[in-house]
């Protein structure tokens, strides 16, 4: 299974619903536009990944927005189907800092935003800059924070019984021991002056870091943290760790969401399909043809194609890997790459390079001895091409959605 991480969902009740974000908001924002465009980043989401983890605080609030967008019964069914579920938010990784004397804002839910705050620092030096607690889970009652969440739901005490119950079960609660781990990993590679990358350098013992500088630490604590997650449950995502570039670790089968969606618009650029967002955005999608689409065993199966070719090729090999799809042949492209770009140019590439292939079988076939003399082709390589398109390629998608385009 691919999994995608979403934290824009989140995002999105912090600054509008709850107003919590750091965001400055301009006044003339509209609300609407970007909870379209929100929904179309979802959209995307569940036609590139088998299941969508939305990272939540433990009031969920985001599981209303969903509702409100979706309605209850498919809520109810994607969540039965495991194809959401919350990741909850838990404060494990502290910053103690010191009193503050002028200056912006100090600190909201992740530290503060300005490097010219002034606090006086005497009474933290001398103690760690980061502390692993779990106090708040141990204060958390997971089951009334989600009670009072459904209670804006007008639904029969039966259904909100059986429906608590399916968004429970797709909880998934981070580990302490995970949080201690990224403490150790952030004070040993402070020490050892291996945060350079953050633009953050060794200049004093840890325990004498003032408050600005703890601040800091803890930003990158909670970087690491989140990639800890990401490669613990295996998740993909739309961010841009620097962790990723600055620790050498063993990230076995994850790529970066990113990818995904890059090489599957380069291939729906070469086959002139417009990429998912502006496909539902183009037809008018409602979510019932959404999920139609996504269920289609064509759809299911350029999911798994494409997530597992993005975690070894980029944009410019994923042409060469959908061809070998397509052909059926591995040695193929390799072999004939330099005529068969030529025959491309012949068809034109804005005819799709589905297109493009079926014009030169058509012609192979209706025995056009020219064409097959003009590009070279053997024999043996007419028989491949005369194989195109067969068996189970990513390609049959990419016919499914041209169909589901002209319907």
């Amino acid at each position: 299974m691919y999994n995608v991480l979403n934290s824009s969902i989140e995002f999105f009740v912090a600054r509008f619903i709850t107003k919590t974000s750091n965001v400055w908001e301009s006044v003339n924002v509209d609300v609407s536009q970007e909870r379209y465009k929100l929904f179309l980043e979802v959209f995307e989401q569940f036609m590139l990944f088998d299941n969508i983890i939305v990272k939540t605080s433990v009031d969920n609030l985001p599981l209303l927005l969903l509702i409100e967008e979706f309605g209850l019964n498919k809520t109810e069914e994607l969540l039965e189907k495991e194809q959401i579920k919350f990741l909850i938010w838990i404060p494990y990784l502290m910053c103690e800092i010191g009193r503050q004397m002028g200056g912006g804002n100090v600190m909201k839910k992740y530290g503060s935003d300005s490097e010219d705050d002034f606090y006086d620092d005497s009474k933290i030096l001398g103690t760690p800059p980061l502390i692993v607690s779990d106090m708040f889970l141990k204060d958390l009652d997971i089951e009334k924070s989600l009670d009072k969440t459904l209670n804006n739901l007008i639904i029969h005490p039966d259904r909100k019984r059986i429906f608590k119950k399916r968004v429970l079960k797709n909880y998934i609660i981070p580990n302490i021991e995970d949080a201690q781990k990224v403490k150790d990993f952030i004070f040993d590679a402070y020490n050892k002056d291996n945060l350079q990358n953050y633009k953050f350098k060794y200049s004093k013992d840890l325990k004498q870091l003032g408050t600005n500088e703890r601040i800091k630490l803890f930003k990158i604590a909670n970087e690491v943290f989140d990639t800890i997650l990401l490669t613990n449950y295996q998740y993909k995502h739309y961010g841009d760790y620097n962790f990723f570039e600055s620790v050498d670790l063993a990230y076995s089968g994850l790529a970066n969401a990113l990818s995904v969606k890059e090489n599957a618009t380069k291939i729906f650029n070469i086959e002139n399909i417009p990429a998912f967002s502006k496909l539902f955005v183009e037809e008018k999608l409602t979510w019932e043809k959404a999920f139609e689409l996504r269920r289609l065993p064509t759809a299911k199966y350029f999911r798994q194609w494409i997530n597992n070719k993005s975690e070894s090729v980029d944009g410019i090999e994923i042409t060469k890997e959908y061809l070998n799809e397509i052909k059926g042949d591995s040695k193929f492209f390799n072999k004939n790459s330099g005529k068969f770009l030529k025959t491309i140019g012949m068809f034109g590439i804005g005819a799709g390079l589905g297109s493009a292939i079926s014009g030169i079988e058509s012609s192979l076939i209706g025995g056009s001895l020219g064409v097959v003399s003009d590009l070279g082709l053997s024999l043996l390589d007419t028989y491949w091409l005369d194989k195109l398109l067969t068996g189970k390629t990513p390609a049959l998608f990419i016919k499914d959605l041209e169909r589901f385009k002209n319907d």
